[in-house]
């Protein structure tokens, strides 16, 4: 009859290989052999035979689990996997093995596909300021235009109790464009309650701004007009700065109205930023503004 060892009726954990450690069959051990690491299972008594030199399993032992070159499998990302868990924890500022990079990076492969590496997050369409919601009866955005980009978009809303909200451009700092060389053109729209409607052709010439509405822009917090305005040109010296935008909401109480414009500063000009007010000199509320840079 048979003979069973009870002490064996499974494989045994030794954990890694020492070489003063008797072995025995069915225990199994960890060892890194090149920097490769491994696990074996003992398949006869052994004492002082390492598992595996340059890959290759001594007699005593048998692979369990190989593991793959550094790179193959993930493995170069990770330290030893002492307790069996996936890589990629955040462990005392590293992703097992990577440092932490900083805020707002990525993690990529590098350019010569060796390995990772952070990066930082690029983009043609990037998100330059959030002004902080505000009221006042002049806003200036100032140096908000950079020379990183060609073009910029700048949307918000607003309500204000006086009429007409306009725009001039900023230099540098608060100095405004404010002499005769403002020209604009479009078109607006118009309904009301009672169902009553207009369409007008909207327009300046040798102006000292650009109306970018032509009429109250809002009644209240929840009855805003929303702006989408596009610059161009605003960083090339060679040329006009021009604008086009649309808009749309509520103008006053009732009436809902809308349009699609042009403008343009009719000089070369580097403009750093831009200056709202309204023909009333009324307090205008301005809403989650955003403003953006396009390569």
């Amino acid at each position: 009859m048979a003979t069973i060892d009870i002490g064996k009726i499974k494989q045994v954990w030794r954990g890694t290989y020492a070489s003063g450690t008797p072995y025995t069959p069915d225990d199994v051990v960890e060892y890194t052999d090149s920097g490769i690491l491994s696990s074996y299972i003992c398949i006869a008594n052994t004492q002082g035979n390492a598992p595996s030199s340059s890959g290759t399993a001594h007699a005593s032992w048998n692979y369990l689990a190989k593991g793959g070159a550094a790179g193959a499998d993930g493995t170069d990302v990770g330290a030893t996997l002492a307790n069996k868990e996936i890589a990629f924890k955040t462990n005392a500022g590293a992703v097992d093995g990577i440092p932490i990079g900083t805020a707002g990076q990525f993690l990529k492969v590098n350019s010569g596909a060796t390995g990772y590496e952070y990066g930082a997050v690029s983009s043609d369409y990037v998100l330059l300021s959030s002004p902080s919601d505000t009221s006042a009866t002049t806003h200036n955005f100032s140096d908000v235009f950079t020379d990183t980009y060609k073009t910029f978009r700048v949307t918000f809303s607003q309500w204000c109790s006086g009429q007409n909200p306009r725009l001039r451009f900023l230099t540098t700092g608060t100095t405004q464009l404010s002499n005769g060389s403002y020209d604009w053109s479009g078109n607006e729209t118009g309904l009301d309650t009672s169902g009553s409607q207009y369409e007008n052709q909207n327009y300046g010439r040798n102006e000292n701004r650009i109306s970018i509405h032509s009429d109250n822009a809002g009644d209240s917090s929840t009855k805003r007009h929303y702006f989408d305005i596009h610059f161009y040109n605003m960083r090339q010296s060679s040329h006009y700065p021009h604008i086009i935008w649309n808009h749309f909401g509520y103008s006053g109480s009732d009436w809902l109205e809308g349009g699609t414009k042009g403008a343009r500063y009719r000089a070369t000009q580097t403009i750093g930023g831009f200056h709202l007010y309204n023909a009333g000199g009324a307090t205008q509320y301005i809403y989650d503004m955003k403003i953006y840079g396009i390569k």
